[in-house]
């Protein structure tokens, strides 16, 4: 992932990389993120699949733990997340 490609995944999950630059990391971290249990991704469709449910999905599943994470550090103030970033599951 380029820094060009963390820019437009910021912006698509309402980060706003110039006013929150202490939450870019949560992207860059995104990119070793696996999917959920049982989730797979179908290439023929290019949706998510749930293996044991049958739910599908457009949106990668881990987008919800990365809406997650930037929700919880987007409230912190900058100072004490360098002390925290170590706890980010």
């Amino acid at each position: 992932m380029t820094p060009k490609d963390i820019m437009i995944q910021a912006r698509a999950h309402g980060v706003n990389p110039v006013k929150e630059p202490h939450l870019l990391w949560i992207f860059q971290q995104a990119l070793d993120m696996p999917l959920p249990p049982h989730w797979a991704h179908d290439e023929h469709t290019n949706e998510y699949v749930n293996e044991l449910t049958g739910e599908r999905a457009a949106a990668n599943p881990a987008h919800e733990h990365v809406d997650a994470l930037i929700k919880r550090w987007r409230h912190l103030p900058r100072d004490a997340l360098t002390d925290q970033r170590a706890d980010t599951t």
